[in-house]
């Protein structure tokens, strides 16, 4: 049931509380509460209560609309008054009313509720009870208030489940007691508790952000010595594999991640495009376009079909060292496998076309991504802009500006600058003043960025001398 603080203001809310409260129990005499033993009205001759389907679902609105109350001495007494009433709520609704207080960051109120819930009605915990208290101090990374609730939790008897355990795991992650997080669970594996796979993956993940590769090489080294020692098969999934190769990827070690892919083809683990796209990425970004096209064969002989990822990442790699043609091929095995090029495909192809002096080309290009389904974004006419005014066609990139213009599109720093100092070059100091105007307007830049940039390209404006 949705809370109803969080559809009425406060006021509303506490009036909305006052009127359930007082309709559920008005039905009850008032002597009753103090003769607990009295049967309730609705109760037949043979002291056996008839069910009606609402008086519990009344009783859930009233625990439930306690979700929000400020005082746990106002919720400790409407539990009294349920207890009194010979109403004992179940397990899911005690639960409900601690996990309303756990997740507003009240744990030690939650707690203390807890503590009155056994006494008072005889409430006895479960494993989700404790679940539940341990989910705000796991976000947290409160290890000392998590050691607390697991102590409760082992004087209750509870056992502990993969949820406790993963639970466990993100906490002492969010603590940066990532060792602690490694045994606990080994321990999982150890006890033969069926961890689930986003812990592992979780971890797997803390480690790689925080720069320890090693040791979660090391962990899942371990982690493969105890699945063989206990006959389990706790072992690390696509998900996780591909953790590892984008962490190796980010860290530019494009051998190991090389080492990694081969590794998974000789265990028979079969890698997925997902995967194979991080390790072209990885070698695209510093230019290794030739290992690049190498994993796209092994990708191939695999049997993996390629997606619109795959072939935009080869062509910005290719694109980006200026192997123009390769990219086209590339361009047009994309369409004969059946997928469409998108704004990134053009624009890759775009910029690469101006890299190596081909601006009008890239400005065809342009017309012919404007004739399909794709539409250009601020990204492609920046990047066309760029390249016509390094290229010396202000006359083209005039025009493109009035289109951008019209079209509302930002420009970037580094456009704006290049523009700028091709107009001043020019001697078109008015239209400068004018572009100018439609940064500042338009927000594209902070104005001191705006300013400073006009102020570096007036320097190549070449005044005309006259002749006396």
């Amino acid at each position: 049931m949705a809370r109803i603080s969080s559809i009425y203001p406060v006021k509303i809310y506490q009036k909305t509380l006052t009127r359930v409260i007082s309709s559920h129990f008005s039905a009850l005499p008032q002597p009753y509460f103090d003769n607990p033993t009295r049967k309730l009205p609705s109760e037949d001759s043979r002291g056996s209560r008839q069910k009606d389907p609402h008086v519990k679902t009344s009783q859930k609105d009233v625990i439930n609309a306690l979700l929000n109350e400020t005082s746990v001495s106002k919720a400790k007494r409407m539990y009294d008054n349920m207890v009194r009433s010979n109403f004992i709520p179940d397990t899911s609704t005690h639960n409900t009313v601690i996990n309303g207080f756990a997740k507003a960051g009240r744990v030690e109120d939650a707690l203390s509720l807890l503590q009155h819930m056994k006494q008072k009605g005889g409430f006895s915990p479960n494993t989700v009870t404790f679940n539940v208290l341990l989910g705000e101090p796991s976000k947290l990374g409160h290890v000392g208030r998590i050691e607390n609730i697991l102590d409760l939790m082992i004087e209750d008897g509870c056992a502990p489940d993969h949820v406790t355990s993963d639970l466990l795991v993100r906490g002492f992650c969010h603590a940066g007691r990532d060792e602690e997080a490694c045994n606990i669970f080994s321990g999982m594996v150890r006890d033969v508790v069926d961890p689930d796979m986003s812990t592992l993956n979780f971890l797997i993940r803390y480690l790689c952000k925080a720069g320890k590769i090693d040791t979660a090489y090391k962990f899942l080294e371990e982690l493969r010595g105890l699945n063989t020692k206990r006959g389990l098969n706790c072992k690390p999934d696509i998900v996780t594999w591909s953790i590892l190769m984008n962490a190796l990827c980010i860290g530019k070690h494009m051998r190991e991640a090389s080492n990694l892919l081969d590794g998974m083809l000789e265990s028979g683990c079969k890698p997925d495009s997902f995967l194979y796209n991080t390790l072209m990425k990885g070698y695209c970004k510093i230019d290794k376009t030739n290992e690049a096209l190498e994993v796209y064969k092994k990708m191939d002989a695999e049997g993996c079909a390629p997606d619109v990822v795959t072939f935009n990442t080869l062509i910005f790699g290719l694109s980006k060292v200026e192997k123009i043609d390769e990219a086209k091929k590339f361009l047009k095995l994309m369409v004969r496998k059946g997928h469409s090029p998108d704004v990134i495909t053009y624009t890759s192809l775009m910029n690469g076309m101006c890299r190596k002096g081909n601006a009008m080309g890239a400005l065809a290009l342009l017309e012919e991504m404007e004739q399909s389904v794709c539409q250009p974004d601020g990204c492609t006419y920046n990047t066309l802009m760029h390249g016509l005014c390094m290229c010396q066609h202000l006359h083209q990139a005039l025009k493109l500006y009035e289109v951008l213009k019209s079209k509302e599109v930002d420009l970037e720093s580094g456009t704006y600058a290049a523009f700028l100092k091709a107009l001043c070059r020019a001697g078109k100091v008015a239209e400068a003043y004018e572009v100018f105007d439609y940064v500042l307007n338009s927000k594209s830049l902070p104005d001191i960025v705006a300013y400073s940039v006009l102020e570096n390209s007036l320097k190549f404006f070449k005044k005309p001398r006259f002749s006396r």
